[in-house]
């Protein structure tokens, strides 16, 4: 929360990007807030697990527990979340 930018991570959300998270769905009840980054595969090499270095602040009125309340979801054809599970 707050703190220095990370210089070697590929992406770095600010605390201030956020949005209110609409209709989640059953799995996300509870969620309110969301942070966006847009991962594309333009030269549709296939990937799994493929890792990503993010640089997130978040305010502290909006989390209690970040190991608790980080979820990282792709967002589907139909506009449903798909959780992406860490490994």
């Amino acid at each position: 929360m707050g703190g220095s930018v990370m210089q070697d991570a590929e992406y770095y959300i600010p605390a201030n990007e956020w949005d209110f998270l609409q209709s989640p769905g059953p799995a996300w009840e509870g969620w309110r807030f969301t942070k966006g980054i847009d991962l594309s595969n333009p030269l549709a090499v296939a990937r799994k697990y493929t890792p990503i270095e993010v640089d997130v602040d978040f305010r502290a009125d909006q989390v209690t527990h970040l190991a608790d309340e980080v979820r990282v979801a792709a967002v589907e054809p139909d506009g449903s979340l798909r959780e992406v599970p860490s490994h």
